[in-house]
């Protein structure tokens, strides 16, 4: 379960927003890259834990990969950030 905790933050905080940043750079639409990027790298939200609690569900993986990818974030958006400047 941890293996797969840390590919899936791995996907959400690096892989997407590097699709994103390519996408938005080959598509030429820098103006509006900064935002479409930052947002791309947001860290998990808080319905992987909601949702299947509210359905009678185990919520842990929901509630692991909420508290790793908001921990990892702390490092990951300011280097996109920093990318952009």
């Amino acid at each position: 379960l941890a293996k797969k905790v840390y590919v899936l933050v791995a996907i959400r905080l690096v892989v997407v927003p590097l699709i994103v940043f390519a996408l938005f750079k080959l598509l030429r639409l820098e103006a509006i890259l900064p935002c479409a990027l930052i947002m791309a790298a947001m860290p998990t939200g808080l319905n992987t834990i909601v949702f299947p609690k509210s359905v009678g569900k185990s919520s842990d993986l929901g509630a692991r990969l909420a508290f790793l990818s908001h921990l990892i974030s702390c490092a990951t958006i300011p280097l996109w950030l920093s990318i952009l400047m």
